[in-house]
């Protein structure tokens, strides 16, 4: 059966959901003050996040054309929509608790629930994966970018 576009159906509307929200990245940081000579403004880093994402979809779209479309409804994609749904409920999840728990503890449970439970790794991959990327992030952000993270939880060693 020969399609009449030549990108599936729901990878195009996935594409174009994801360029709306570049366009209104893009929107949204209009009013920020362009960069500095020298330095970096604060629209900089949403700016590189919005082209990147928009490489991606670029990507994504050139990939859709060369794979058979994908189903949501049969029962071999439903555990690939899981895991999706379960990756945007731990992102929201951290979003709502990072300025409370803090930065460091939701990013090591982060971690060890998408390795352990969505990936499916072992507790000592989990484990080991899940404290020390979050740990090496936290020294480069505080240490060598100099951002304060929130504490939450911490602040009761400092």
């Amino acid at each position: 059966m020969k399609r009449t576009i030549p990108i599936p159906m729901g990878q195009l509307l996935v594409g174009l959901f994801w360029i709306g929200v570049a366009i209104l990245t893009f929107m949204g940081i209009a009013a920020l003050p362009a960069a500095d000579p020298g330095g970096l403004g604060p629209a900089t880093f949403p700016k590189i996040i919005a082209f990147s994402l928009l490489g991606l979809i670029a990507l994504y779209w050139f990939q859709a054309r060369r794979d058979k479309p994908v189903s949501f409804f049969k029962s071999e994609a439903r555990g690939s929509v899981l895991k999706a749904a379960s990756l945007v409920a731990l992102a929201y999840a951290s979003a709502i608790l990072w300025e409370r728990v803090g930065a460091l503890p939701v990013l090591s449970a982060v971690s060890i629930i998408e390795l352990k439970w969505i990936e499916g790794f072992g507790w000592m991959k989990s484990l080991g994966v899940g404290m020390t990327l979050p740990i090496g992030m936290w020294l480069v952000f505080t240490q060598l970018l100099g951002v304060t993270l929130p504490l939450g939880l911490l602040i009761w060693f400092y």
